[in-house]
């Protein structure tokens, strides 16, 4: 069994939409300047979206003890 350390982005992202659901998203939406887009690459010709407002990821980050970005 693979690590954290040692899972690829893509293995990650795939467990992590294992334990989620998938809904429909948004057709149009307008974003502050605190809102930060991590861009995950799937294969070669696609790609994932996360989307956080940096009070989000300060909390997460708070809660992972992980370093701020």
């Amino acid at each position: 069994m693979k690590t954290l350390e040692t899972a690829t982005d893509m293995e990650l992202l795939s467990e992590l939409l294992s334990r989620n659901n998938i809904e429909q998203g948004t057709v149009s939406s307008t974003y502050s300047s605190s809102v930060r887009d991590c861009v995950i690459g799937i294969g070669n010709d696609n790609t994932a979206t996360i989307r956080l407002h940096t009070d989000d990821i300060e909390a997460l980050n708070e809660l992972t003890s992980g370093e701020p970005q």
